[in-house]
């Protein structure tokens, strides 16, 4: 989701709305508490279930979650990986900066959160012409 991980103990879905909403954790010393109500991504949607069943939305819980099933992610890449993946399929960059709680308009999500692999490295690079 982009969320940071102390973000989660926030965390309420609205399955019928097809939403999240969480508050930011990391706001300046003047700013305000802030809600972001966001949209239920596909892949959240796979994990229902567990969601709802094993209450996957703490740290820790996540955390063994991602452990237990060796699926080799850390918790503190989840974040890297969807602003990643994020850009690399086009999604706006004002919609990632506001899905990952960064202030719109600013690059934080590009320069700090995007890593984009090789292999879209390389498609974009066919884009090309001379």
């Amino acid at each position: 989701t982009g969320a940071r991980p102390t973000e989660l103990k926030s965390i309420e879905f609205d399955w019928k709305n097809g939403t999240f909403t969480l508050q930011n954790a990391k706001l300046k010393s003047y700013q305000k508490d802030k809600i972001r109500t966001l949209p239920i991504f596909p892949t959240l949607y796979s994990m229902k279930a567990e969601i709802q069943n094993a209450k996957l939305v703490t740290e820790k819980k996540l955390t063994k979650f991602l452990w237990s099933n060796n699926t080799g992610i850390q918790i503190k890449s989840l974040r890297h990986t969807f602003t990643s993946k994020c850009k690399e399929q086009g999604v706006l960059p004002e919609l990632v900066n506001y899905w990952t709680g960064h202030t719109i308009g600013s690059d934080t999500s590009a320069k700090i959160y995007t890593h984009f692999d090789m292999k879209f490295q390389k498609k974009e690079a066919r884009k090309i012409t001379f």
